[in-house]
């Protein structure tokens, strides 16, 4: 999971390759194990590449340039409030995971300024879609060399000590078996690469998450991929226990997302 943290990237240029029928199935059984999960949320695997490109293309995507992809995956949800939008992604990055199991990269989809309409013509019940992924194998060998640089924040920007702001030392992230976590946690990706996630150790043993300056959805899906490769990272060290999330704004710059045991 460390080295996947650190290798991850997205991939914007596809083979002009259908995704193979082996692999196509698998990918719907673990699409159907995913929508099991919740009922606030689902998702669909879009088969049409050439109507989703088309209906997008100029609205979707990095600066309206959408991102050609043999297949699609949307993340449809149904509730819409800000606990849901952080589970549905924090499941949507496990699938991105697994996609790559599959050899399939993948890459996220920005809709932020696509109106309703749109989705409609792109994809059927489009309202319901919040996020797109698109999906498809590599023109290159994407795990393959040098590990990409990253610029991402110390751990002394990520987590702290009681409050946010109260720098917690490497030394003492060590004494406590969690030094490796976060270095690693460092590098989960964020929207624009913005990073707003923080962490706060309690006393007691607690391990809150905050999101900072959260002005659209977007924050809300950074903080579910954090506390997805949070817990995942938590398992090669032993840690078993699942977030507790109850989000709650504390200031117009903070927003409390959940607790976890240590």
């Amino acid at each position: 999971m460390s080295d996947f943290l650190v290798s991850r990237r997205s991939i914007r240029s596809y083979k002009n390759k259908k995704v193979d029928k082996k692999d196509l199935k698998e990918l719907n059984n673990i699409i159907a194990d995913a929508n099991t999960i919740s009922s606030d949320f689902y998702f669909t695997i879009e088969e049409d590449a050439k109507r989703v490109y088309e209906s997008l293309d100029g609205s979707a995507g990095y600066g309206g340039v959408m991102i050609k992809a043999p297949i699609y995956l949307a993340l449809r949800v149904k509730n819409e409030d800000i606990k849901t939008y952080i589970e549905s992604s924090f499941y949507f990055e496990k699938l991105i995971t697994e996609l790559k199991g599959l050899s399939l990269g993948s890459c996220w989809v920005t809709l932020t300024n696509v109106a309703k309409e749109k989705l409609e013509e792109a994809m059927d019940n489009g309202g319901e879609v919040k996020f797109l992924l698109a999906a498809g194998y590599p023109e290159r060998d994407f795990s393959f060399g040098e590990k990409p640089f990253s610029s991402k924040i110390g751990t002394d920007e990520l987590v702290f000590n009681e409050s946010i702001g109260n720098k917690i030392s490497e030394d003492e992230l060590e004494s406590l078996g969690l030094l490796d976590l976060f270095y690693y946690l460092r590098f989960a990706p964020s929207s624009y690469n913005k990073q707003p996630v923080r962490f706060i150790i309690k006393k007691d043993g607690i391990i809150e998450a905050y999101l900072e300056n959260a002005d659209n959805n977007d924050g809300y899906v950074d903080a579910g991929i954090m506390l997805y490769y949070f817990e995942e990272l938590a398992k090669t060290i032993g840690l078993r226990e699942k977030w507790d999330i109850e989000p709650k704004k504390i200031s117009e710059s903070l927003v409390y997302i959940g607790k976890i045991g240590m």
